[in-house]
């Protein structure tokens, strides 16, 4: 997804993932929807500190996006 919206509209559609499975009671593996989710909103987090705080984004990463 584009969190920078300069850059214009995505070129290509999102890839395909399996739909959400709601789980009462929390399994072993997370759903690739999660994982997804939490990558770029992770990356997100990172990008809003660097603008807004970047004495505070020093040394933050994205360790799920790799």
């Amino acid at each position: 997804a584009n969190t920078d919206q300069s850059k214009g509209v995505p070129k290509t559609r999102n890839k395909k993932i399996a739909t959400l499975n709601f789980q009462i009671i929390p399994g072993t593996n997370w759903e690739e929807f999660t994982l997804e989710f939490l990558k770029h909103q992770e990356c997100r987090g990172k990008q809003m500190f660097e603008e807004f705080l970047p004495d505070a984004a020093k040394g933050l990463t994205c360790p799920l996006a790799k």
